[in-house]
């Protein structure tokens, strides 16, 4: 397995600066690394803190509690341990299901919602055992949402494309908010064990945002894996295969794992901000494929989620 080593420099982006400044740091930071750390990307820390005390007491409840809300068909709920698989990593040939448990919430679909019983379109489960937990997820929600929607727009003017295509991508964009929790490593464990195995993120846009355990790990351009040391101030956030795509090659879905060896309990709020399911993409250079976003991510969650297998 290759070393990992501590990174002097991650790119850092105060997203209190000048658009213009932005723009440029994007654009650097995706190029060569596909990761960056962004300060000031908060309107309420004490929304964010309330986020991670739900997320740990969802976690603290009984096994049998938690399985009634397991992750059903329209991809919402609790997913236990070993039960996904990155069965598409292009990094390497994963064979173990990751060891790490989360909770599953999207953008929410109800009764009168069009959307309703198309793929992965459907109402979110709500935990009633957490005092709170839908008014602090919902919360959280909003707060990451609009930062999400701050950098889609700042990376389409970094590559040149009309900000009217946001509209058309991002009308009814598809979310995520999984609440991630990851044991600590025991001694005994396998080198090829992960919290979560090296792989690419799908879509657009991840903004994570993790407690002071660390253990997220990025592959750079050298091959070596680095760690991303990130205050829960911080939101990380990096370019995904959907937007490298877009970009035709610039900019870099950079391959990731999560290795808990801290000897603590870790737990990471990871959103996703991905365009629309009917969206289709070509490269801005205009000599690549069309890329459907419902195509491209109901075939990556059919191959590595045991609940989806067959279908």
């Amino acid at each position: 397995m290759p070393v990992t080593v501590k990174h002097p420099a991650f790119p850092t982006i105060d997203l209190a600066s000048a658009e213009k400044e932005i723009v440029a740091a994007l654009d650097s930071a995706f190029s060569e690394v596909g990761f960056c750390i962004c300060n000031n990307a908060y309107s309420d820390p004490e929304i964010r803190e309330d986020a991670f005390a739900a997320s740990r007491a969802f976690h603290k409840l009984p096994e049998t509690v938690k399985a009634s809300y397991a992750i059903n068909s329209a991809h919402r709920g609790y997913i236990s341990p070993k039960s996904s698989t990155s069965r598409t990593s292009s990094v390497t040939k994963v064979q173990r299901p990751n060891t790490s448990e989360s909770f599953m919430l999207m953008h929410e679909v109800l009764e009168n919602d069009p959307r309703l019983g198309k793929p992965l379109q459907g109402p979110n489960q709500w935990p009633q055992e957490v005092p709170g937990f839908q008014d602090k997820m919902t919360a959280y929600w909003q707060d990451v949402n609009c930062t999400a929607r701050k950098l889609a727009k700042l990376c389409l003017k970094a590559l040149g494309i009309e900000i009217g295509l946001y509209e058309a991508w991002f009308r009814q964009p598809t979310e995520f908010l999984r609440l991630l929790h990851y044991w600590p490593e025991v001694p005994e464990e396998p080198q090829d064990s992960f919290g979560s195995a090296p792989h690419t993120d799908h879509g657009f846009l991840t903004l994570l945002v993790q407690d002071r355990v660390g253990g997220l790990e990025v592959k750079v351009q050298d091959g070596s894996w680095v760690e991303v040391t990130a205050t829960p101030d911080q939101i990380i956030v990096n370019a995904a295969d959907w937007l490298a795509h877009l970009s035709g090659g610039r900019w870099r879905s950079s391959p990731h794992r999560v290795k808990n060896r801290s000897g603590h309990h870790r737990y990471s709020l990871a959103y996703f901000f991905d365009p629309c399911m009917e969206a289709e993409a070509v490269p801005v250079t205009g000599d690549g494929e069309q890329l459907v976003y419902s195509d491209y991510l109901l075939s990556r969650f059919n191959t590595n989620y045991s609940y989806r297998e067959g279908r």
